[in-house]
């Protein structure tokens, strides 16, 4: 699969997409260490309980290098020399009433801090 959003969703006076139930996006940041932000809308509480798992290039990310927060999602990853990386999760699909999609995580914001 690769990173669907969906369209715009305005809940509680801010902006969001839905990622599928699994989900890649490509990053990119300086080689080596780098942490990425995943902004979530509080949708799906608490995080850390819907089956979670990150992938970075096809390899997991350990579990001492995530960090959850209320609202937020921390990875910390080291990128290869080029900078670029493929960066993929999956989660139990969140079932909306009369919805047929594979609803994943609400995403605000992705964002890399190198």
């Amino acid at each position: 699969h690769c990173f669907r959003l969906g369209a715009k969703i305005d809940w509680r006076d801010r902006e969001f997409r839905w990622s599928e139930a699994a989900a890649t996006v490509r990053i990119q940041g300086r080689p080596g260490r780098n942490t990425v932000r995943i902004e979530c809308l509080d949708v799906r509480r608490p995080l850390s309980r819907i089956g979670l798992r990150f992938f970075l290039d096809d390899r997991g990310i350990a579990k001492d290098a995530i960090a959850f927060g209320d609202d937020v999602i921390e990875l910390n990853v080291d990128l290869p020399p080029s900078g670029l990386g493929t960066l993929a999760w999956t989660c139990r699909r969140f079932l909306v009433f009369r919805d047929r999609r594979c609803l994943g995580l609400p995403v605000a914001r992705l964002a890399m801090d190198s």
